[in-house]
Order: C-alpha cells, then sequence, then structure tokens
C-alpha cells in the first residue's frame, strides 16, 4: 500500500510520501502505450525486496477497448511479466508455479482475480521448456474465516510452487486510472488494502517464494467533507462500468499470464 498525500492506494506510480525514499520513474512508450516503470533504491528503503520494481500500463479505458487494443495490452503484460518471472528466476529455476485469484467474486469490484484464474491455463506437469501450472482462487478471510496468505503458504507447499503470479482488484487515487491502468510487480500484495482490511501479504517472507502481483484498480476512496460520521477509508467508489472491467481486465491478464507461462 502507498500513499498520495493521505489518500491510500495500491499503485505505485501515485505514491507521494516521502518516507518512500529512494523512489525513481521512467516513462517511456512502447506498442504505442505509455508505462511507467517504478522501482525503489534498496540502500534507502528498509523492508523492501532488492530492487522492487513495478511497471504501470495506462492501456486507456477497458470498457471502450476494441478486440485489438486488448491484444496489445496482453502482450505488453506478458512481456512485463515475464521480465519479472525471469530476475525473480535467478535467484531459483521455477519448474513449478502457483497462480493466485485474490477477492471476492461475489463482488463484482472485486472479482477480477477470481475470474482471471477461472481463465488461466493449467498445465499439470512440467514440460522441458514450460513450468507446471496450478490455479487457485482462495476466496477471502470473510467467506473462509482462514488467512488469504495462510492458504497460499499452504497450497505453495501443497504443489512444491517455485513462484507464484497472485492478481488482485486494486485501489487508485486518481478516478481516471479506474479500470483505465494494468500494475505488475515483484515484491507481492496485500489482500483487502483496498478497504483498509489488510491481513497479512502474500510475499517473500510470508510464502517462501517470490511473488509477482497482477492487478487493474477498480476502485477508488472518497473524502466526504463536512460530515464526521464517515472517515475516508469507509467511502469507496466504483465505476458504473465495473462489471465490463473485471471482465474484460481478467481476459487480457488471463491471455497475458498464459502466454508469459507459454515457455521459459
Amino acid at each position: 500500500m502507498f500513499f498520495n498525500g493521505n489518500t491510500e492506494t495500491d499503485l505505485a506510480c501515485e505514491n507521494s510520501r516521502d518516507d518512500r525514499k529512494g523512489k525513481m520513474e521512467n516513462t517511456y512508450t512502447e506498442m504505442g502505450t505509455k508505462i511507467i516503470k517504478t522501482t525503489f533504491d534498496p540502500a534507502k528503503r528498509n523492508g523492501l525486496l532488492p530492487r522492487d520494481a513495478y511497471f504501470g500500463l495506462e492501456c486507456g479505458a477497458l470498457w471502450e477497448m476494441t478486440e485489438e487494443k486488448a491484444y496489445c495490452a496482453s502482450l505488453l503484460t506478458a512481456s512485463k511479466i515475464r521480465k519479472l518471472l525471469e530476475n525473480a528466476m535467478r535467484m531459483k529455476e521455477a519448474k513449478s508455479v502457483l497462480v493466485i485469484g485474490i477477492g471476492n467474486r461475489h463482488i463484482t469490484a472485486d472479482s477480477m482475480g477470481p475470474l482471471c484464474a477461472d481463465r488461466t491455463t493449467v498445465r499439470q506437469k512440467a514440460t522441458a521448456s514450460a513450468p507446471q501450472v496450478c490455479v487457485l482462487s482462495p476466496g477471502v478471510c470473510g467467506q473462509t474465516g482462514i488467512n488469504t496468505s495462510d492458504l497460499v503458504s499452504s497450497a505453495v507447499c501443497a504443489t512444491g510452487a517455485d513462484l507464484v503470479i497472485a492478481i488482485d482488484s486494486l485501489k487508485a487515487s486518481k478516478a481516471d486510472r479506474l479500470g483505465a491502468y494494468i500494475q505488475i510487480g515483484n515484491c507481492g500484495i496485500e489482500p483487502g488494502s483496498g478497504t483498509d482490511k489488510r491481513g497479512k501479504g502474500i510475499n517473500l517472507a510470508t510464502v517462501g517464494v517470490p511473488v509477482i502481483s497482477v492487478g487493474i484498480p477498480t476502485v477508488i476512496g472518497c473524502t466526504v467533507l463536512n460530515d464526521e460520521r464517515y472517515s475516508v477509508s469507509e467511502i469507496i467508489l466504483t465505476s458504473k462500468e465495473c462489471d465490463v472491467i473485471a471482465d474484460t481486465g481478467a481476459s487480457i491478464l488471463a491471455n497475458a499470464i498464459n502466454t508469459a507461462l507459454e515457455t521459459f
């Protein structure tokens, strides 16, 4: 979780807090899409993995996207996932990958993770050029009574996964990024952070293997002025197009993950 002023956000590019020292950004264009690469200098940050990196793709509104643009977005996302996979595999070769769809499928704005997991291709056995791929949608703590991080950790042990890819709906601090931005990162994810119900993080420290996070913002926090009954974290807004955002976003991310895991 980052902060833009006093507003919480899951997007690294929106972070403006002084305590995130060593933040560096590089903006460039690839396949006609603006990409923001955000890194944090490990020499100036404690608690983060060496050279934490996030790729942000300004892909445009998902509800207006043509098939051609969706295909382009999935290819770009796949290339960034692949880049982070290659960096992670410098520590250990990944012969088994666990794909986790985080979120509550019964709440539209939180359903992208499970919908993406439904469309991710399972591979029961590794081949000479491709890893085993296992897929799990563990639900949320409110449904199971079990911390999502603990379920993922158990699944890592059960499958022998060398790496986790976690998909989740994200929270933005700027409305123009709702359903129009894809973030890929290499330092895990905090389930529930967007609704101020964050549990234990899913990352290298908690599950024992590198975790790549992929997500699209579907909600934004709202400040209610002159009304002491509400705090900033109690009002969460989503787009009226949230059903299209969740469905289209899940397809783009699933296609990207399938492409990235086709061959190593």
